[in-house]
């Protein structure tokens, strides 16, 4: 279980920081559109707005007072009016004031509006500061004219509540103060939820593909269905399962192979051993000197073979970018084949050709492609050399049986014979044209097999000009 804990974590690594990153960018959103939301509200129910209506009650009570209405009745006259009024005497005795400021002392500033304070008490029975709620007011004086023929230089003072424009901007902070933590909370659980749904099919498929091992290479994960990423993913991972069963097969495949071509020679050395061991005479020394050294040197054909293969599956084939005129090692080749006698050879369309690559690996592409025609020809093996703006094509035909279509694909596998009685008693191990098709490959080109105009078998290989 503890081991099962720590294989999760990673899945829970990637909910956390899903659910941290939407949180995160989510908080950023939300603080500034309340930045937004708070300046407009502001912008919205003005605390000026207030101030100028206040200032204009306060002069209209001025007009009032100027008339010749007197200052009791006026106030009694807006009793019912939420504004605080105070009059005041030109010596700045109250005169008359609204029902919160009765008894107050007078309202003096030096500079208008004033924002003032009132206290009242929330509670008859109750005198302490605790229980006492607190408005806000914004104050504004008027004073009447000297020249007035009423009231000269009596001051009135208005003050209107700020309470229903600061109260909208308060709602509006208490709301974002309440509804953005609630909000990134409910994001955030949501986006671990929803990431741990996501991530299920991945983990059912990791624990799956943790469970197939060398042995079980033909086992898949189970196909989500759909279309999306996570069904793209198991399509994936089932193909590079399929490949690795296939290479493994291959591989098998190959071992087995190997085993095979080795044991032949080996059983050979071994037969002309015990029978020279057994009837001492029977094989002269030469005879036997002759069979151990054809038989080892087939071997060491194979083993170089089997080096080759491997470094080219390593990718380790070693191609350095020097000029290799090819048109020199099809012509040694052609003469070497000439001098055995066994075959007649013509290279009449061999013309100059360079390439860039390995000089030794090229070699052995022409040693491997001579022999085999060699070995299936009747009378003649025919090269030819030609390069255009494309590249090198380098073609070998021999007039033999030929190689049926339906083989010219796998003829180029490892280990496969066509003619499986006839390939060993040459020495053939079918490595020669798997050998060429990896060599070839990895400098850039090509191997196709035909049929050549006399009707036996035609190899042509393509090789770029530069690498």
């Amino acid at each position: 279980m503890a081991e099962r804990g720590e294989r999760g974590r990673p899945w829970r690594s990637v909910r956390l920081r899903a659910a941290g990153a939407a949180v995160a960018v989510l908080a950023v959103v939300l603080v500034i559109g309340a930045s937004l939301a708070l300046r407009y509200a502001r912008e919205a129910f003005p605390v000026t707005d207030v101030t100028a209506a206040a200032q204009s009650q306060a002069n209209f009570l001025a007009e009032r007072l100027a008339s010749g209405q007197e200052a009791g009745e006026l106030v009694e006259e807006f009793a019912d009016s939420d504004d605080l009024i105070q009059i005041l005497s030109p010596t700045g005795l109250v005169i008359a004031a609204s029902d919160d400021l009765e008894g107050a002392d007078p309202i003096v500033s030096d500079a208008w509006p004033l924002q003032l304070v009132l206290r009242e008490d929330s509670d008859d029975d109750e005198d302490s500061d605790s229980d006492r709620d607190e408005a806000l007011f914004t104050m504004v004086n008027q004073v009447i004219p000297a020249d007035a023929q009423n009231n000269a230089g009596v001051t009135v003072l208005v003050g209107r509540s700020t309470e229903d424009p600061e109260l909208s901007v308060r709602v509006v902070l208490v709301m974002f103060v309440v509804a953005i933590p609630t909000i990134l909370v409910v994001v955030g659980l949501l986006t671990w939820w929803l990431t741990g749904r996501a991530m299920r099919p991945v983990e059912l498929m990791r624990r799956e593909v943790e469970e197939i091992s060398s042995s079980s290479l033909d086992r898949r994960v189970a196909h989500p269905g759909g279309r999306d990423e996570i069904a793209s993913l198991a399509t994936t991972m089932n193909s590079m399962l399929a490949r690795l069963d296939s290479a493994q097969a291959a591989q098998r495949q190959f071992i087995s192979d190997a085993s095979h071509e080795l044991r032949s020679p080996l059983a050979a050395i071994r037969q002309n051993a015990e029978v020279a061991a057994t009837y001492p005479g029977a094989l002269g020394d030469d005879e036997l000197a002759r069979l151990t050294l054809a038989e080892t040197l087939r071997m060491q054909r194979l083993v170089e073979s089997l080096l080759i293969l491997t470094r080219s599956d390593e990718r380790r084939l070693h191609i350095p970018p020097t000029p290799v005129d090819l048109d020199d090692l099809v012509l040694a080749e052609a003469h070497r084949l000439r001098s055995s006698g066994t075959v007649t050879v013509e290279t009449a369309d061999v013309s100059a050709a360079q390439v860039r690559g390995s000089e030794g690996l090229l070699g052995q592409v022409l040693r491997n492609l001579v022999d085999n025609a060699a070995r299936h020809a009747r009378s003649t093996v025919t090269l030819s050399l030609t390069e255009d703006a494309s590249g090198v094509t380098l073609t070998v035909d021999d007039d033999g049986a030929g190689i049926p279509e339906a083989d010219r694909e796998r003829v180029c596998d490892r280990f496969v014979r066509l003619d499986e009685a006839r390939a060993r008693d040459d020495g053939g191990s079918g490595l020669g044209l798997a050998i060429v098709r990896d060599i070839v490959a990895a400098h850039g080109g090509k191997v196709v097999i035909g049929a050549a105009p006399s009707g036996g078998a035609r190899v042509r290989v393509f090789l770029p000009a530069r690498l």
